[in-house]
């Protein structure tokens, strides 16, 4: 993989490609005045192996995103009144974009498929590929 596969959307000012990650298209992206001073080519070796790293860690990400499924209902009784799987919970997000920062961090968007009332959830992972938080937003 390299820069050739990105392309410049000069309009956002980054840069940007489309793969294929979990069966979805995903956009990937990182901003072009953050790494003005980067091998690009280099730099983009490095987010091909963090996207190795989403890849080969979908079971911890989606136990990120279900941890965050009960604490959102309004009450305890939503809960017990519509208990949800984690595998039906799974099912309904959709990882969405990979924004990549200058230090090699990033963050993960997912669409909710309605679960959180049409958030956005974000899984937000530092250049030591742990993660830093999840959270809803939007």
């Amino acid at each position: 993989m390299s820069l050739q596969e990105y392309t410049l959307n000069q309009q956002l000012g980054s840069y940007e490609k489309n793969a294929l990650i979990f069966s979805n298209q995903v956009r990937i992206a990182f901003d072009e005045q953050e790494t003005a001073l980067f091998d690009l080519e280099e730099y983009t070796l490095q987010i091909e192996q963090r996207l190795d790293w989403v890849k080969s860690n979908k079971e911890l990400l989606d136990a990120e995103l279900f941890a965050l499924y009960p604490g959102y209902l309004e009450d305890e009784d939503d809960w017990e009144e519509n208990p949800i799987s984690e595998q039906e919970f799974v099912n309904r997000i959709q990882i969405d974009g990979i924004n990549f920062f200058q230090d090699l961090s990033f963050q993960i968007f997912y669409n909710d498929g309605d679960t959180f009332w049409g958030h956005s959830i974000i899984i937000e992972v530092n250049e030591n590929c742990d993660i830093d938080q999840t959270t809803i937003w939007g």
